[in-house]
């Protein structure tokens, strides 16, 4: 009996041991799954930064853009003003002498 007494202590120390091992690989998968999760969040937190400076960007350069399209219709309308009075001032000779020439006699 002193035999198959050491043998049930051996299977008993081996499963203790195994059990332990599987505990210590556990808790080392544990502590990488924090370590991945710590570093997704310092990631999530920097593309959260990231994406408000852009937005931010985003936002000034439509301003920007707005500004230079009122700009823009602006001087569209101030050239066709001088354009017109170009073309006012370039007839009006040529319309007079015209005028002149038909009522002289």
């Amino acid at each position: 009996m002193k035999q198959s007494a050491r043998v049930l202590c051996a299977e008993r120390v081996g499963q203790v041991t195994k059990t332990y091992r599987d505990i210590e690989a556990v808790t080392h998968l544990l502590e990488e799954k924090e370590r991945d999760l710590e570093l997704a969040a310092r990631i999530g937190q920097s593309l959260l930064k990231q994406n408000r400076i852009l937005t931010e960007n985003n936002g000034n350069l439509e301003q920007q853009i707005q500004q230079l399209i009122e700009e823009v219709a602006q001087l569209k309308h101030e050239v066709s003003m001088r354009d017109d009075l170009l073309h006012l001032y370039t007839n009006s000779p040529e319309e007079t002498e015209a005028d002149s020439a038909s009522s002289s006699p």
